[in-house]
């Protein structure tokens, strides 16, 4: 029987490590900035392109197309 694999959804590398960072900084988003950065830019690239995430909220990364 094949083992059935879940597939990690776009983006969640970055989502991870703004739980981790946090995680280490006693919740202090201050501290987790190039974590938080990393993920809009992830989340923005892969919505720009018609793509979706758990990881995204498209309403907070809503993109104008002209």
């Amino acid at each position: 029987m094949p083992s059935k694999v879940a597939e990690v959804p776009p983006c969640q590398k970055y989502a991870c490590a703004i739980q981790d960072c946090l995680g280490r900084n006693d919740y202090q988003e201050t501290k987790c900035k190039k974590a938080l950065e990393d993920l809009e830019k992830c989340c923005k690239a892969l919505i720009s392109e018609g793509g979706k995430s758990v990881c995204c909220p498209e309403k907070k990364y809503n993109i104008k197309k002209d």
